[in-house]
């Protein structure tokens, strides 16, 4: 099985609103207005993933993706609310952790985490060198 399989089948497993319809990936549509919105291309490894999830109400607070409809989920939308902190870091947001504070995917692919009240200019840590390996954590996190 690889990694995606594995973050695939993790995320079909989690908690999450049962109210919410059905998890889906997002559609090419979807991801080429993310990226006009952002105005970046988006990495590989998260075109994979919004390929498995687009933006859904799992884990800690939430996986982001390319949901227009629900903006406390849209990646650009959260990129907006700080484009001057995060201005010229390339930061693209990936999760939050319920409280305020966003696990942030890096240009050079590791996964930030950034703690938006002791500092949202920042990465407080590095949580994972790669996608995958962040989302396999943060689902598994109560």
């Amino acid at each position: 099985m690889t990694a995606w399989q594995s973050v695939a089948d993790l995320a079909a497993k989690v908690y999450r609103d049962p109210r919410a319809p059905a998890q889906r990936g997002a559609t090419a549509e979807e991801l080429a207005s993310l990226e006009l919105r952002l105005g970046l291309s988006l990495p590989a490894s998260l075109t994979t993933w919004l390929g498995v999830l687009n933006g859904d109400t799992v884990g800690q607070g939430g996986v982001f993706g390319a949901r227009r409809d629900k903006s406390f989920l849209d990646i650009a939308h959260i990129s907006k609310i700080f484009q001057v902190e995060w201005a010229g870091h390339l930061w693209i947001p990936v999760a939050s952790d319920g409280c305020g504070n966003y696990y942030v995917l890096l240009p050079d692919e590791r996964v930030g985490f950034v703690d938006t009240m002791a500092d949202p200019r920042a990465i407080d840590a590095i949580k994972a060198e790669t996608l995958d390996e962040f989302l396999l954590w943060y689902l598994l996190q109560k």
